[in-house]
């Protein structure tokens, strides 16, 4: 064994670094150790350059503490040299250590653990006060048996000694027992990043430089905190002032620190490491089996544990560290060095990802990767095996993201991807350019088809079909008639015919109101599509189901088909996916009958959402009619009129393409929206006939010529009208427009003088609406309906069921049978400010923030007072409240006290 005297040791190894001139205080982590330095174990790692021992150097300095420094470097596997160099900066911190220690270990020519741990912990068992034992650089240690020692000594040292360990990487020995008796504090090397604020204080107090908040913002999100990064990039600025841009701020940033990395970092690591560095770092995420795929080395996990236990710049996507990413200016400056010595290899590893990522149907990542590798004809053959799984799955957004990235004279010689893009773009009724490929196609059927044989061939066959029949639905549901009734449609395939069955068709019965062929056409494929693996036949299935049981009324049971289709998502692992978007729609129309309106702004916020990230039309339009009828239900006015004009966008953009739609929706929204004037200006335009076939755009071609005729005050033609619509709605069972129609009925023959004919349709009515729990279109109605609800409410013959929710309408509708006892026992209720709030309603203001902006309150204060209001007038949103104040002549009063 070597002999090593004290006087042979270096002696700036055992002493405090300097403290840096200037240097950003890190409060937050000073606070920390401060909060922990009773505990027996203090680690603080990080990254190389993250500011570690300048952290420890401050917390030393600030907190005034006793300190054995002990700097280490490769030298120090040497057992003696390390237990010499340990004692002596013991020795050197503590006059009680020294005369202890000092004469003992001037006569040791030879340390054991046997000779010097045993010692060393019965000396420090007496110490007079705290001390810390700093161990700097301590990932240089290799040798096991340090290792062992250092545990040992850890394990027995008394309540005084302290070890303050900093690393780059992890300790080799377990550190749970002092977790679990709360005797450690550690600082990671997440805590260890700046975070923007720092990097800003960085900039304006330690190294001045002309940056904008948006540049230190990307630095930040570059840097990812890097101390060390920020640092060289800063002295650079130094060297030239004035303003930069941010291409040139990211170049520097680079430049300056891939040497350090280079040297500090990478080259020092073994080769094996080094090699599976340069490979993995052309990947954006991964995990074990994925590096044994790419690097074809079977220790591949054992190389990734030393990598993150080694803070090698390795970032854990998850809280169960499955997946990883290197730090961004990491793996740029691995990616560009192998790029220059082995280029061929990002293009190998690019492809062998990406096929890994198809296996385990991480399909962004896939085709990420094998646009990555330069090879589009790979990249085309990904998309034509992968795209039926994005499509079953409703990854619209991703599918159509990834095929536009195809080179054009690729994309043009793929039949399949071709189609494929029009069957994801046909639902956003881009008619015209849908047509030309279909029609191109067909017209060179054979060469077009010749590339792909056996299910690929059928595929592009049953989509050929699928599209020209979807595209004639669309221009017009008139040339499906003969097709639909006949069922004549050439598909191979009985998977696709179902869903083509389920989307169309369906879809198709479903425009003409006629419930009972779409149940039929819904029986007839549940055994193909029950028995299939098709996940978006199965979601289509459940959709047109729980929207057939809407329209007939049961609003229980199409909740709990979709509670069902939930369910079924969970099971397939697909909770998460845009799939469970599509019942959205459905689900906020039953909340919106229900007059739950917060749940149904919720539902039909997302459902539009997706429906502009998927492009369907009808339902992103649809959505968009229903937020309108929600805002207007609560008294958004801003919000309504954007909503409003949202939807005029989406029939600029869309809806005139296709007649049949127009047709739908228009009559939809000028019924709904309850908006005469538009309904005039429809029957002007388009003439309405009572003898045209049945459908739903003609039941709601009914409803709004039924409501002008009753505000133009031809009673007895709204009531004919009504008649028929009836009629259509019981042969249909169509129960929930039927609503509307005998809402509207009891408000024409109340006009006409018929009022037990008009109560007893109300009854009716009510009772099932109470089975069912629609409240809103009684709302809707509440100007026409309110007398005869009114009388009924005074007339205790009727039955009990319908009696109770009779009060629950008329509460929601803020309707009261005694107008007098309302304005007595409510007035006085009403606070001042509320009273101003309500004057400000009447006078025009539409907004939360007009009125605060107009008596200096906070928006919130106005949104609090607003609900008082109604609560207290038993209304339900600002219309309501205005009616109620003037019909209490509470707004007379307050305009006369104002």
């Amino acid at each position: 064994m070597q002999d090593l005297s004290h006087d042979l040791l270096i002696s700036t190894k055992l002493q405090i670094p300097p403290m840096k001139s200037r240097m950003l205080s890190r409060d937050h982590l000073l606070h920390r150790l401060s909060a922990g330095k009773d505990a027996r174990l203090i680690i603080i790692s990080g990254v190389a350059g993250s500011g570690k021992t300048s952290l420890a150097c401050d917390w030393i300095r600030k907190e005034k503490m006793t300190v054995a420094w002990y700097s280490l470097d490769e030298s120090d596997n040497n057992y003696d040299v390390f237990f010499r160099y340990l004692l002596a900066a013991l020795t050197s911190s503590e006059n009680h250590l020294a005369s202890m220690l000092g004469q003992w270990f001037q006569k040791q020519k030879a340390l054991s653990r046997t000779l010097i741990v045993p010692p060393l912990i019965r000396c420090l068992t007496d110490l007079p006060k705290d001390i810390y034992l700093v161990l700097d650089d301590y990932h240089l240690v290799t040798s096991k048996r340090i290792h062992d020692s250092l545990c040992y000594l850890l394990n027995h040292i008394p309540p005084k000694m302290h070890v303050v360990v900093i690393s780059r990487c992890c300790l080799p020995f377990s550190i749970a027992r002092f977790k679990i008796r709360n005797q450690l504090t550690e600082i990671s090397a997440e805590d260890m990043r700046f975070n923007e604020k720092e990097t800003e204080q960085f900039f304006t107090e330690i190294m001045p430089a002309k940056l904008s908040m948006q540049q230190i913002h990307e630095l930040t999100r570059y840097m990812e905190g890097w101390v060390g990064g920020l640092r060289l990039l800063g002295l650079s600025f130094k060297e030239k002032e004035g303003p930069r841009g941010l291409n040139d701020i990211l170049s520097r940033a680079f430049q300056e620190t891939t040497s350090y990395l280079i040297d500090e970092v990478i080259d020092g690591q073994p080769k094996k490491v080094k090699a599976f560095l340069y490979k993995t770092a052309v990947l954006e995420r991964f995990n074990a089996e994925l590096c044994r795929e790419i690097t074809g080395l079977s220790d591949a996990h054992d190389i990734l544990d030393y990598v993150c236990s080694n803070n090698l710049f390795l970032t854990p996507l998850d809280n169960e560290h499955t997946w990883y990413r290197y730090h961004q200016l990491f793996s740029e400056v691995l990616r560009r060095r192998i790029k220059l010595t082995h280029p061929d290899t990002t293009s190998d590893v690019n492809r062998k990802g990406a096929l890994w990522f198809s296996r385990n149907n991480y399909l962004e990542d896939a085709f990420q990767h094998a646009f990555a590798s330069g090879d589009y004809e790979f990249a085309a053959d990904l998309l034509e095996d992968h795209l039926f799984f994005l499509y079953e799955r409703y990854e619209v957004a991703l599918a159509l993201r990834w095929l536009e990235k195809l080179p054009h004279e690729i994309f043009e010689r793929r039949t399949l991807l071709r189609l494929y893009d029009c069957a994801f773009r046909i639902h956003s009724l881009e008619l015209s350019d849908t047509e030309a490929v279909i029609m191109a196609i067909e017209s060179h059927q054979g060469p077009a088809f010749e590339r792909y044989e056996g299910f690929k061939r059928m595929l592009c066959q049953d989509l050929l079909v699928y599209l020209k029949y979807t595209l004639r639905y669309y221009r017009d549901v008139e040339e499906m008639d003969v097709c639909v009734n006949a069922r004549k449609f050439p598909l191979e395939n009985k998977l696709y015919g179902s869903l083509f069955s389920l989307r169309i068709m369906a879809e198709y019965y479903l425009l003409r109101g006629d419930l009972s062929q779409t149940i039929d056409i819904l029986k007839d494929v549940r055994p193909i599509v029950f028995s299939s693996n098709n996940i978006l036949a199965r979601v289509y299935w459940f959709n047109h189901m729980a929207i057939t049981e809407r329209w007939q009324g049961r609003l229980h049971r199409s909740e709990n088909t979709f509670r069902e289709a939930l369910d079924f998502l969970g099971q397939k692992g697909l909770s998460d996916t845009p799939l469970k978007y599509i019942f959205y729609l459905n689900m906020a129309w039953i909340f919106y009958f229900r007059n739950q309106l917060d749940e149904a702004f919720e539902y039909a916020t997302a459902a539009s959402r997706c429906a502009e990230q998927t492009q369907t039309a009808y339902a992103a339009i649809e959505g968009d009619v229903l937020l309108y009828m929600v805002h207007r239900a609560r008294g958004e006015r801003e919000e309504e009129i954007e909503s409003r004009n949202r939807q005029k966008m989406q029939w600029a953009a869309r809806i005139e393409r296709s007649p049949s739609a127009e047709n739908l929706v228009y009559c939809l929204t000028a019924f709904l929206q309850m908006d005469i004037k538009r309904a005039e200006e429809y029957a002007a335009h388009r003439k309405f006939d009572l003898n045209q076939p049945y459908s739903l755009t003609f039941l709601f071609q009914c409803l709004g010529h039924a409501k002008l005729l009753y505000m133009q005050g031809r009673y007895q033609e709204a009531a004919h009208t009504l008649e028929v619509a009836r009629t259509f709605c019981v042969n249909q069972n169509m129960r929930e427009i039927m609503i509307d129609v005998d809402l509207l009925r009891s408000a024409v023959f109340w006009a006409l003088n018929e009022s037990n004919q008009a109560k007893e349709i109300m009854e009716e009515t009510l009772t099932f609406c109470a089975t069912e729990g629609y409240i809103r279109q009684f709302i809707n109605h509440a100007e026409i309906i309110s007398p005869v609800l009114v009388d009924m409410a005074r007339n205790t013959s009727n039955r009990e069921g319908s009696s109770r929710y009779l009060m629950t309408v008329m509460k929601a509708c803020g309707i009261d049978r005694n107008a007098t006892a309302v304005k007595e026992n409510r007035n006085g209720k009403l606070s001042p400010r509320e009273i101003q709030i309500l004057k400000l309603m009447a006078s025009g203001y539409s907004s939360y923030k007009q009125m605060a902006e107009k008596i200096f309150v906070s928006v919130d204060t106005i949104r609090a007072h607003t609900k008082h209001i109604y609560r207290k007038l038993d209304v339900n949103n600002r219309d309501q409240a205005i009616r109620r104040a003037e019909e209490l002549k509470l707004l007379d009063m307050t305009l006369a006290n104002s």
